[in-house]
């Protein structure tokens, strides 16, 4: 969502600033989760002693984020998100362990982690369910599906609160939210009935693959106008 906005749209003469575009990609989430997250609940494969668990952390953090965005440059929001989604590719890379981790105090180096990642999210813009399956899998030992359910399901923490936030702050392009809200649950509901035919490991190398590509994307628009003494494009 957002380097498509913040690099797609210019080619076709819109130019949104990304405080209006992290706030839609918040949006975006939180449609994410009200169509895909309740298909992978009704199949049980959603963690909900973690969502009570997580839960608070991850929105204690993204409506801190999301309130302190507003005055973050735009160049810094974009930086972040750069940041956020090349981590995420890199520990998607890794093989899910074959027996529970044994990490002392993992319940509570968690919920640290949570509220992190609630931060980040909610000030770029995103669920950070990238963020949220690894901790699930490898800090918590979670079975792959249920990570996957359980991760599309706890960003709606982050996503929630941070899009108050934005939206008490003035960030949120109102006339956007029809279009973004419809297409969103749209495709949502498409990636829940396809997952299903689709193996765990298939999926988060998909995932990596993807997340990937879309931090490369951002790095390049980020750093090419810097090494070229130009401004960035939005």
């Amino acid at each position: 969502m957002v380097p498509l906005a913040l690099y797609g749209l210019p080619v076709l003469g819109v130019r949104l600033d990304p405080h209006a575009v992290t706030a839609l990609s918040l949006l975006q989430g939180i449609c994410a989760f009200a169509a895909g997250g309740l298909a992978y609940a009704r199949r049980g494969q959603v963690d909900y002693r973690q969502l009570r668990t997580s839960g608070p952390a991850l929105g204690a953090g993204g409506l801190l984020g999301g309130l302190a965005s507003a005055a973050a440059p735009a160049s810094l929001l974009v930086l972040v998100f750069a940041i956020v989604v090349t981590a995420a590719a890199g520990l998607l890379l890794l093989p899910p362990p074959t027996s529970p981790p044994r990490v002392p105090a993992a319940a509570l180096l968690a919920a640290a982690l949570c509220a992190l990642i609630g931060t980040l999210g909610g000030a770029a813009g995103i669920g950070a369910g990238v963020l949220v399956i690894p901790v699930l899998l490898y800090l918590l030992g979670m079975p792959p599906r249920t990570a996957n359910g359980t991760g599309l399901v706890l960003p709606v923490f982050i996503s929630g609160p941070a899009f108050v936030g934005k939206a008490l702050t003035g960030q949120v392009p109102w006339e956007l939210v029809p279009v973004v809200a419809l297409t969103a649950l749209a495709g949502a509901v498409l990636g829940s009935i396809v997952t299903v035919s689709v193996s765990p490991t298939a999926l988060r190398r998909g995932l990596s693959g993807l997340t990937g590509a879309l931090a490369l994307t951002v790095w390049v628009q980020l750093l090419l106008p810097l090494a070229r003494g130009l401004r960035a494009p939005w």
